[in-house]
């Protein structure tokens, strides 16, 4: 089942490594509604946000707005936070992923 979002506002991302799980913080938007949302997508998918980021931002390099930071336990959390670096959130028009994904929101 595919999961498509007409417009997404993305204001962090984030996931530690080894783990397989990417968490992104966002805004779904459709027509006049937004819902605030995590989802709970693959690194696969992760490469495809970034990939539709850097086509909307070709004069960044999103994969440098990452930040690292060591945990307690030696692994590594790895953080884009969006309003740290552009000042506003990420927008991705037609956002469509070829399976369905977890959705939590409020």
């Amino acid at each position: 089942m595919k999961t498509q979002f007409e417009t997404v506002e993305i204001t962090k991302i984030y996931f530690e490594s080894g783990d397989s799980n990417v968490y992104v913080n966002s805004t779904i938007k459709k027509e006049n509604l937004s819902c605030p949302t995590e989802m709970i997508v693959s690194f696969s998918d992760l490469n495809l946000i970034i990939n539709k980021l850097q086509q909307i931002n070709p004069e960044s390099d999103i994969s440098a707005f990452f930040e690292e930071e060591k945990m307690y336990d030696g692994s590594l959390l790895y953080t884009l936070n969006s309003k740290k670096h552009q000042g506003n959130s990420f927008f991705i028009n037609q956002l469509e992923f070829n399976h369905s994904i977890k959705q939590i929101r409020a």
